[in-house]
């Protein structure tokens, strides 16, 4: 997956967010091929709790300045986010790091990104005011 203008929401603070998204699994993707994934799964769960607190924040920031309506399915989405995130870390930390792991977290964080950039995101931020 990489980045490209169809994931462009036109909100500059939301769109630097996800190109650095972008760039950290591309850069486990990468590992993956090195064989480096196990050392970075760690650094990804920690680097994408961070991030969601922050991005999310953010986004659900403007839906609500810009009385979006669908404001309330779309933070149940960053929900559902979280809680995939809350078992990987759990996953983690009960058997470790393997290579198993690292390719379950980079395919279903690109699938589920994917799907929230371009039809949850893009819904909503065509109704804000840029």
């Amino acid at each position: 997956m990489q980045w490209n203008e169809n994931f462009e929401t036109g909100i500059e603070k939301i769109d630097s967010q996800h190109r650095e998204l972008f760039r950290k699994l591309d850069q486990l993707e990468l590992d993956l091929y090195s064989g480096r994934a196990k050392l970075e799964i760690q650094r990804t769960i920690d680097f994408l709790e961070e991030y969601i607190n922050t991005h999310f924040e953010d986004e659900e920031k403007i839906m609500i300045e810009a009385g979006v309506p669908e404001f309330g399915k779309h933070r149940e989405q960053h929900k559902h986010f979280m809680q995939i995130l809350r078992d990987f870390r759990i996953e983690f930390e009960k058997k470790g790091a393997d290579s198993y792991l690292a390719i379950r977290i980079e395919k279903e964080l690109r699938s589920w990104w994917e799907n929230h950039i371009l039809k949850t995101d893009k819904l909503y931020m065509s109704r804000v005011k840029k």
